[in-house]
C-alpha cells in the first residue's frame, strides 16, 4: 500500500500511470510509520525521492493502527541536463 501511494504521487507529477512508476521504484528506507522510495524516468533525466508516512494523529478516528492511511510526506526531484552515458 505505501508503495502505491508513492507511485501515484510521482505519476501525477510525470503525467504517466501509477503502475508504470510502481514497477520501477526502489525502496530506500523504512521505519515504523515511514517508508522511502526512489524512481528514475526512462530517459534518466529525472529522479524522484519520496517519503510516505502514516499520520498517527488520525488513529483516534480509526479502529486500529493498520487502518491509518499512508500519505506522501516529502517529494524531491533531481534533474540532469544531459543524458547519462553509463
Amino acid at each position: 500500500m505505501p508503495q502505491k501511494v508513492a507511485a501515484r504521487a510521482i505519476a501525477e507529477q510525470e503525467k504517466i500511470s501509477a503502475d508504470e512508476v510502481e514497477g520501477k521504484m526502489r525502496a530506500t528506507g523504512e521505519g515504523v510509520a515511514v517508508k522511502g522510495y526512489t524512481w528514475t524516468s526512462a530517459d534518466g533525466l529525472r529522479t524522484y525521492g519520496i517519503t510516505v508516512n502514516r499520520p498517527f494523529w488520525l488513529l483516534p478516528s480509526t479502529y486500529s493502527a493498520d487502518s491509518v492511511i499512508w500519505v506522501p510526506k516529502r517529494v524531491g526531484l533531481s534533474t540532469c541536463s544531459s543524458i547519462p552515458t553509463h
